[in-house]
């Protein structure tokens, strides 16, 4: 899989981190990947969730992770 200039989180399946929303991580291309975050991202503005590309480890996909910045934790899966 290509990085695209910067390291992704690794999750794993099944002992990914718990989002607030109970949502589970979704098995995405890397550039599908990529146009969801950018979408997210562009509707949430300045506001304090930012989505971020999160890598599935052994899988060769990616998953859409939604971070609370103040506290750096998962919010939920898109």
């Amino acid at each position: 899989m290509k990085r695209e200039h910067e390291d992704l989180k690794l999750i794993y399946i099944g002992y990914h981190p718990r989002s607030n929303d109970g949502s589970s991580p979704r098995s995405l291309s890397h550039s599908d990947a990529i146009e969801v975050m950018d979408d997210f991202n562009k509707k949430q503005g300045e506001g304090n969730l930012r989505a971020e590309v999160v890598e599935i480890a052994f899988s060769g996909y990616c998953a859409v992770a939604v971070m609370e910045t103040t506290v750096n934790k998962v919010w939920q899966y898109l």
